[in-house]
């Protein structure tokens, strides 16, 4: 009931938030794994760069990975 009430008052209906909230977070990791992963790139073959930026993004702090977030809001 609230989920409707809410949509209601902004004007939107029969919209699946779940799906949205879970597609932005795949776009968002998406982007900043390609994003780190470049940086490695012109120095190490492609399985190095992919781990150097995974352990990159496992090691961020929170403050870190919000400025990521609000980065790539911007961008959008």
């Amino acid at each position: 009931m609230y989920k409707g009430m809410v949509f209601q008052t902004v004007k939107l209906t029969n919209l699946n938030v779940s799906d949205k909230v879970y597609i932005d977070f795949i776009d968002f990791n998406t982007k900043l794994f390609q994003t780190k992963m470049v940086k490695y790139q012109s120095e190490h073959n492609t399985t190095e760069s992919e781990r150097f930026a995974k352990k990159e993004i496992e090691e961020m702090t929170i403050p870190e990975y919000i400025l990521e977030i609000e980065k790539w809001k911007s961008g959008k």
